[in-house]
């Protein structure tokens, strides 16, 4: 229960807190104006520096619309880069599919050279021992 209790005290004095602060908001705003409104020395300046303050804001929120258009083509440029990453690696693994299958196609020719030799060679062994067959009959 106490701990209920300061956990409420605690509420009401940030509650407290941010209620004055408005009210000091609220006041000085309040004396700036009727200051200005005096058209003085003091006012001229006061109008001046808001002036400047509004000048400098502009500019800040422009910087930032600024940045955040870089930060959006940043974050363009690193999915475009990504993008073309991925399609490198997929390039490269249809390379190397196509080169193994090239291979493997080169050796079955040459495999199938090979064979074509070695029934050319039994071919004429056959022919020669037929010939020699023939002759000695």
């Amino acid at each position: 229960a106490t701990e209920h209790l300061e956990k409420d005290v605690e509420d009401v004095k940030g509650s407290f807190h941010n209620k004055t602060l408005a009210l000091q908001r609220i006041q000085l705003g309040i004396a700036l104006k009727n200051k200005m409104m005096q058209n003085d020395d003091d006012s001229r300046l006061i109008v001046k520096t808001m002036k400047q303050i509004v000048k400098l804001s502009n500019t800040i929120i422009e910087n930032q619309q600024k940045t955040r258009e870089k930060e959006e083509k940043l974050i363009g440029i690193k999915r475009k880069r990504l993008s073309l990453k991925k399609a490198e690696q997929e390039k490269a693994q249809q390379i190397h599919t196509m080169m193994k299958k090239q291979n493997e196609e080169q050796a079955s020719m040459e495999e199938s050279e090979a064979l074509e030799k070695i029934l050319n060679s039994l071919k004429k062994e056959r022919d020669i021992t037929t010939v020699i067959q023939n002759v000695l009959q």
